[in-house]
């Protein structure tokens, strides 16, 4: 039984891996974001003008040198501003959104080899095994949850969604479920302090202004938290969400890609994972439901020297169930592929195991 914990929050106001698919576009608008001014030109020349009594001590000739050079390095600050905004949103970040694409973090080749690698290092990570709704205002009966939960750490001081549904698109979720996670992109890396960051609301309605807000704030995790399985939980206005996650002291990042094809009929598929965390083998679920076609990614911190198992069940209605283990082991960094058949469907799975720095 995992220790549950009560956390008081600080409000805020309303302010892959392994494959050639391009990352998708934050469903929700991210509270903390880059704000580049059209009025660029307007405060170059305010700062212009703030330097030009700091020149009027040198000669004419050098004080217009002097200016003009300050006026093109101001240009040139503010268009690198605008570059970083918008056009590395096609690359690394996607307006404030962290992205992770393993071919673009070349971390050099391993050595000696990737089984035995003495050059990429593990780090400290959080891993977070599930969202649960603990509460509600509706004591029985499935709610429309939207809104957003995204961690914040050093890596960029971007957000790393763990959440993610746009108003259009909820989550119906009853009381005591377990509310399906969208991330985190990549793993949650705590070279020093994180922020969890949440603003979740409950749609009620036609119009955004009658829904009610569930939970909203920030949770600041230190250095000092555990590093066995806990529950944190987030009290709301109109309810509260569980949190089960803990603190992996030396972890790799384990990017997992599941593809279902060759489908013949509509099945139901649960995806889970093993993972020892301080000799304790921890089961956390990374998928459930009814699917044709399906292309899923996860990312998952492993503690250094385990073995990760995923456990694949498949059943479909007049029929029992069908299991299928595969194991990987974080000691090897790079890819690995395993091919999985049921009588439904083909299952292709890649796991990519990589330090997180």
């Amino acid at each position: 039984m995992m220790k549950q914990e009560q956390r008081s929050t600080i409000p805020l106001s309303p302010v892959s891996l392994c494959g050639p698919k391009a990352p998708e576009f934050p469903l929700v608008k991210p509270k903390l974001k880059f704000e580049h001014t059209r009025n660029s030109g307007a405060h170059i020349q305010a700062m212009l003008g703030g330097l030009d009594g700091c020149f009027c001590c040198v000669d004419e000739g050098l004080h217009n040198g002097l200016l003009a050079c300050c006026a093109v390095f101001l240009t040139l600050w503010y268009e690198l501003e605008l570059l970083m905004c918008c056009c590395v949103a096609n690359n690394y970040y996607i307006f404030g959104e962290a992205v992770s694409e393993l071919e673009k973090r070349s971390k050099g080749p391993c050595y000696p080899d990737e089984e035995n690698c003495m050059h990429h290092l593990p780090s400290p990570m959080i891993q977070i095994f599930s969202l649960r709704l603990a509460k509600t205002p509706v004591n029985s009966g499935s709610i429309q949850l939207y809104g957003y939960m995204a961690a914040r750490d050093d890596m960029d001081g971007l957000l790393n969604y763990v959440f993610n549904r746009s108003r259009d698109n909820p989550l119906i979720v009853e009381q005591g479920s377990h509310m399906e996670m969208t991330g985190p992109k990549r793993g949650i890396v705590m070279l020093s302090d994180v922020l969890m960051e949440f603003d979740m609301k409950i749609k009620t309605g036609e119009k955004e202004e009658h829904d009610l807000q569930l939970i909203d704030g920030v949770e600041h995790f230190s250095q000092r938290i555990s590093t066995r399985p806990f529950t944190l939980r987030y009290n709301g206005t109109n309810g509260a969400v569980d949190m089960d996650v803990t603190l992996v002291d030396a972890g790799m990042e384990a990017a997992i890609e599941v593809v279902v094809s060759e489908v013949q009929r509509a099945f139901h598929l649960s995806l889970s994972s093993f993972v020892s965390y301080t000799e304790e083998l921890k089961e956390f679920q990374l998928f459930h439901g009814t699917i044709g076609e399906l292309v899923r990614r996860y990312v998952v911190a492993v503690l250094m020297e385990t073995i990760m198992h995923l456990k694949f069940k498949v059943c479909e209605k007049g029929s029992g169930d069908a299991a299928h283990y595969c194991s990987f082991d974080s000691n090897y960094h790079g890819c690995v592929h395993r091919q999985i058949k049921f009588d439904m469907a083909t299952i292709l799975v890649k796991v990519t195991v990589s330090p997180s720095l």
